[in-house]
């Protein structure tokens, strides 16, 4: 139906813009999650041969390692609102596109499940924004109140590092991309579940048998410091 239509591209654009915006809060890590993504997408419209989307793809993940050279723990430049919500919106549109595209032409890379591939490609992001806000709506706070439960504050208070953290999380994006590519055969269905029972155990596994102390910037605790703060922490540190 065109409404359903419609509204389901709506919802898709708000969620995958707002995900992407959320899951910057470490160094390098939007960054890294919108290569994966813009390389799974442009490799995909290449083989399609839609050239205008694979040149936007590749454009995306080409500007985005420019970036990620200065964005990388330590960063020296910080994406901010503006690049977080400016990834999600194009990492959106080729959703959009990919789901919209005829799948026979996806042929030569066997891809028979464009919709869940697509959802596969942005799902680490997506799937941490609906946990927080989960958590949140069920402490009884608004959704949209800062806090320190994003998958990345969980790896810096086991102890990691910026670096690490982006890069366990970059491949297991990786990872789900691969595993929900080869389970198309068994469906739709399967890929979901396949995604939501990783994240549980990703989840599961990130948060056990932990008994390092949270991490600490300049004496203070991370879940102490917000993401603003520490930038200007290290701002003043790197003029120092």
């Amino acid at each position: 139906h065109p409404v359903l239509s419609t509204a389901f591209t709506y919802l898709t654009f708000l969620v995958i813009i707002n995900a992407f915006n959320l899951i910057d809060g470490i160094d390098g890590l939007a960054a890294l999650l919108g290569i994966i993504a813009g390389l799974f997408f442009g490799v995909s419209f290449l083989i399609a041969e839609n050239w205008p989307y694979a040149i936007l793809s590749f454009s995306l993940v080409f500007s985005l390692f420019g970036f990620l050279l200065y964005n990388f723990s330590p960063a020296r430049v910080f994406m901010g609102d503006t690049g977080s919500l400016f990834l999600g919106l194009v990492l959106a549109v080729l959703s959009v596109k990919f789901i919209r595209t005829d799948v026979q032409l996806f042929n030569k890379l066997r891809i028979t499940e464009t919709g869940a591939m697509a959802f596969a490609a942005v799902f680490i992001p997506i799937m941490d924004t609906l946990r927080v806000f989960m958590i949140r709506i069920y402490k009884g706070l608004s959704p949209f109140d800062r806090d320190v439960n994003h998958i990345h504050h969980i790896l810096l208070n086991k102890g990691f590092s910026h670096r690490k953290a982006a890069l366990i999380i970059a491949f297991s994006s990786i990872l789900f991309i691969s595993i929900a590519y080869l389970i198309q055969p068994f469906g739709i269905n399967a890929i979901i579940a396949f995604l939501f029972i990783g994240a549980v155990l990703f989840l599961f596994f990130s948060k056990a048998g932990s008994n390092s102390k949270p991490r600490k910037f300049n004496g203070a605790k991370l879940d102490q410091v917000s993401l603003i703060d520490r930038k200007r922490l290290k701002s003043k540190e790197l003029n120092n």
